[in-house]
């Protein structure tokens, strides 16, 4: 099983295993392993304000439209957006899949505790560092359980992670002025860590303060990005991204698992800075352009990496699922 990992770009604590499971990814043998394994996922309600929820909800969307059976697990109420694609699971489908002998497989944000679907398979899709919002969860965490994880240094230590970070900013609300002018203040963003404002540099002035308790239209974050000189935050989030795609540079304060070293690293020294460092500021105002382009990338190949760490788990939990079964059962292929 572990040589299926490390047949794909996949994470094992600190060292990394490349390779490409070419054969998987078309033909009868993908069509094989989706068919049998559908995928539930277990996601809030769309929030255009939240980012983890844009996240699970444009997984499941991201997953149908690449050929997977992917069903969300709670109709949400009325009212609520609907990305393309999204399927709901009921009782109906859950009794077929049963019937035919298809072998479910839960995908869980990492604030859930244990398996609530009690699904036989299961994948973490890390959005936090697992604890940071529900302290200790990782502990109800199964010692087979796969990892998908917004960055790796998400990653339980040691346990087999993709890397699948999915671009949220949606481009025709954030993106660059037209023409350049001259920047006025800063931006303070804080939803779950508090920014102490009186710890600031006098440089940092004036300020425009952004939360969950004072919330705006994208329209609105969109054309304060677009003005301010930089965004002040001490914690993980989106909203980062929202105002990196509007040519604002990001001053990370570091904060428990928020730090250089363990905070999106592929976007180090493109726009992002840690620490009142007025000459790094300037400098990094400088390479936005370097991360305009690290992100067209990541939307470029965000396919690829869904397949990648999708195909890859199915084929593992099979071989699982084969290990599982007594020699004298076999598999339907069918």
């Amino acid at each position: 099983r572990r040589r299926v990992l490390q047949s794909e770009n996949i994470a094992f604590g600190g060292g990394r295993r490349m390779g490409l499971f070419r054969n998987l990814r078309n033909g009868l043998f993908a069509k094989f392993y989706r068919r049998r394994y559908p995928i539930y996922v277990d996601a809030p309600p769309y929030d255009v304000r939240s980012g983890g929820s844009r996240a699970i909800i444009l997984l499941a969307s991201h997953l149908t439209r690449l050929g997977y059976e992917a069903y969300v697990i709670k109709r949400p109420p009325d009212g609520t957006l609907i990305l393309p694609g999204v399927r709901f699971l009921n009782a109906a489908i859950r009794a077929n899949h049963t019937q035919a002998g298809r072998i479910p497989i839960a995908v869980y944000p990492e604030v859930v505790c244990g398996n609530p679907i009690e699904t036989p398979f299961v994948v973490r899709f890390l959005l936090n560092k697992p604890g940071y919002i529900v302290p200790d969860v990782e502990l109800s965490y199964g010692a087979e359980d796969l990892y998908v994880c917004f960055d790796l240094g998400y990653a339980p230590a040691g346990r087999p992670a993709f890397d699948l970070y999915i671009p949220l900013v949606d481009k025709s609300v954030y993106f660059p002025p037209a023409a350049e002018e001259p920047r006025k203040g800063f931006v303070i963003f804080s939803h779950h860590e508090k920014s102490e404002l009186s710890a600031l540099p006098d440089w940092i002035d004036p300020i425009v303060e952004i939360s969950m308790d004072n919330p705006r239209s994208h329209e609105e974050l969109a054309q304060i990005y677009r003005s301010s000189i930089a965004m002040v935050t001490r914690e993980r989030s989106a909203a980062i991204f929202e105002a990196l795609c509007c040519g604002c540079p990001v001053i990370g304060l570091p904060n428990g698992s928020f730090t250089e070293a363990t905070y999106q690293r592929r976007f180090g020294g493109a726009g992002l800075v840690w620490g009142f460092d007025q000459d790094q500021l300037a400098q990094a105002s400088l390479n936005i352009k370097r991360f305009e382009r690290l992100y067209k990338e990541l939307e470029a190949n965000l396919d690829d990496r869904v397949h990648r760490a999708f195909d890859t788990s199915i084929k593992y939990f099979y071989i699982e699922e084969t290990r599982r079964l007594p020699s004298s059962i076999k598999v339907d292929t069918k």
